[in-house]
């Protein structure tokens, strides 16, 4: 029984990490995205608010794993 509660357990926290993505990896994204973006934005509370979309999306789809190999190899 308790290694059944154990596997559960395990397959709940698992299923709902963040692939490895931390709060501060997050918040450097998003202010990559604010510098590189900033002459598309005349409005910068809808540049922050596109960032934080864009990025939330992006760490949805992508593992931390998978962002680093994009980082590195040729797309």
């Amino acid at each position: 029984m308790k290694l059944n509660l154990s596997i559960i357990i395990l397959f709940i926290f698992t299923s709902c990490s963040s692939n490895g993505w931390t709060e501060r990896i997050k918040l450097e994204l998003i202010s990559d995205c604010k510098i590189n973006s900033k002459n598309y934005f005349i409005n910068k509370d809808n540049q922050l608010e596109v960032c934080e979309c864009v990025v939330t999306k992006f760490i949805k789809d992508f593992s931390f794993d998978e962002y680093q190999k994009m980082t590195k190899g040729n797309i």
